[in-house]
Parts: C-alpha cells; structure tokens; sequence
C-alpha cells in the first residue's frame, strides 16, 4: 500500500496482529483543511481474538 504506515502487535511474543494507517492531507473551499488519519488495514489472527488487540492499536 502506498503512503501506509503498519504496526504490528505481538503478543507473548508471537505476531498478533496488524494495523495499516494511512494519512491524508485534506483541502477543500468547503471544508476547513485538516489532516486526517484512516485506518485501512485491521486483522488479527483467530488465536489471539478476544484479548483486546483490537483496542491496543487504537489506543496506541
């Protein structure tokens, strides 16, 4: 992907999960310019669903 930035989350050391962001720079005469953040990417692996990786990338 371009301009993504990933993070990867481990858990007891094992790759758990990842997480892709991509950032945006955003003019427009209508809106108030602004940048912004998207997450594009979220997986996590079946194994460690349920132990709150999900909420550690976004509190990251």
């Amino acid at each position: 992907m371009k301009n993504g930035t990933f993070f990867v989350a481990e858990y007891q050391r094992q790759a758990a999960g990842i997480l892709c962001i991509l950032h945006r720079h955003i003019e427009s005469p209508n809106q108030v310019t602004r940048n912004v953040i998207f997450v594009d990417t979220m997986a996590v692996d079946e194994r460690y669903r349920g132990k709150g990786m999900d909420m550690r990338f976004l509190i990251f």
